[in-house]
């Protein structure tokens, strides 16, 4: 019998023999969920590794900064340059700063572009940071960057606040200050990936995968 090129391309002969339609098809399908398989533990392993901040070698004036984990989210706490500190962080407008919590506005957030946030707040001291978090939120990462581009970053986020005075709403409870900012929110500009883009601007290298806060400080 003369043997079909085709059958014999996409491997439909064993032992001289063309294998059956439903054979191929189960091996086809075997193939594909061991694939699938494989990504989803790739994605898993790169969601939970850790995000690396490696900070600068030799930071000019050098000043301490602190990432803080609030469980799904991050903030950045900077010198306020009087001896103080300033905790910055960002967030979804109706979820974050309005407290608008429900399944809607969470889905909303997630998968749509909608209004940002920027949450600002004065402090004395990073004890009072420590305050606020829960036995789930105890990450508070203290790092070495540059005096001047501390000055540089707390100035264009000071702007960027007060250029939104208009829109501000206060959490008592928290103490934190927001207004209404652009870009949008969304899963893929969160507040983790903006606390990222401060610490470019701190010449800070960021090595990961980034959706939620798992920041480690390279030493």
């Amino acid at each position: 019998m003369e043997e079909n090129p085709i059958v014999e391309h996409m491997g439909l002969r064993a032992k001289g023999k063309p294998l059956g339609l439903r054979r191929w098809m189960a091996s086809w399908r075997s193939r594909l969920g061991w694939s699938f398989l494989a990504l989803v533990v790739a994605t898993v392993v790169l969601l939970w590794s850790p995000t690396v901040i490696i900070p600068p070698s030799q930071p000019e004036e050098p000043r301490l900064v602190y990432v803080v984990d609030h469980g799904m989210h991050s903030r950045l706490v900077l010198p306020d340059g009087a001896g103080g500190l300033v905790q910055y962080t960002y967030g979804d407008w109706q979820y974050f700063a309005l407290q608008q919590q429900t399944v809607v506005t969470a889905l909303q957030a997630l998968f749509w572009p909608t209004p940002a946030t920027l949450g600002r707040r004065y402090l004395s001291n990073i004890s009072q940071v420590n305050q606020t978090l829960t036995d789930r939120q105890r990450q508070v990462l203290e790092l070495e960057v540059s005096g001047v581009q501390v000055t540089q970053l707390r100035s264009r986020l000071d702007t960027w606040f007060t250029d939104h005075q208009d829109t501000q709403v206060h959490h008592p409870a928290s103490d934190l200050h927001f207004v209404k900012v652009e870009p949008s929110y969304t899963v893929f500009h969160n507040s983790n990936h903006e606390l990222v883009s401060w610490l470019h601007d701190l010449d800070c290298g960021v090595r990961g995968f980034v959706v939620w806060p798992n920041f480690k400080v390279k030493t």
